[in-house]
């Protein structure tokens, strides 16, 4: 190689480097690192579900967007199902919050499109194994009322399903 320079970068950024790959996060657009660090922030709660559970239950809240899981093959095939009313979030003109990024094995998913606010607010929902058993779901954002907004809206949602063990 002609230049040693060229190949070191390639080497960093192959390498794992976790400070790198959030910098390259940042330039892509995809970052959660704004998001983690407000869930000092962060509205919660915990649910009588497993993470999986409640993820796969927040998704198809979402977007009608569910997983489906091949027992033999122990993988996950997204499939995208028509929009029913009755699952659907009671959103204007029938849209529902668009799923920016998600990452499964982290238990992350980053939504856009809350209703009256700016369609790029990112909104944050965090699953964690609660201690006593159940779901922790924390929901964060730099915007209080989208945050708020958000929490409601899945906290009901799951609240229909599962029970809320925080009352």
């Amino acid at each position: 190689m002609k230049n040693p320079y060229v190949f070191f970068l390639v080497l960093l950024v192959c390498s794992g480097c976790a400070a790198i790959q959030e910098d390259a996060k940042i330039i892509w657009g995809s970052s959660t690192m704004a998001l983690e660090n407000e869930r000092v922030n962060s509205a919660r709660r915990t649910f009588s579900c497993g993470v999986q559970e409640c993820y796969d239950a927040i998704l198809a809240f979402a977007n009608n967007e569910v997983q489906l899981v091949d027992p033999y093959l122990s993988t996950t095939t997204p499939v995208t199902l028509p929009i029913d009313p009755e699952l659907s979030p009671k959103l204007k003109k029938n849209k529902t919050l668009h799923v920016f990024s998600k990452n499964r094995k982290r238990h992350v998913i980053v939504v856009m499109g809350i209703p009256e606010h700016v369609d790029t607010t990112e909104v944050g929902i965090f699953l964690l194994p609660a201690q006593g058993g159940g779901t922790l779901v924390e929901i964060s954002s730099e915007s209080t009322g989208a945050k708020t907004k958000v929490s409601e809206m899945i906290f009901q949602e799951l609240a229909k399903n599962y029970k809320d063990l925080n009352l």
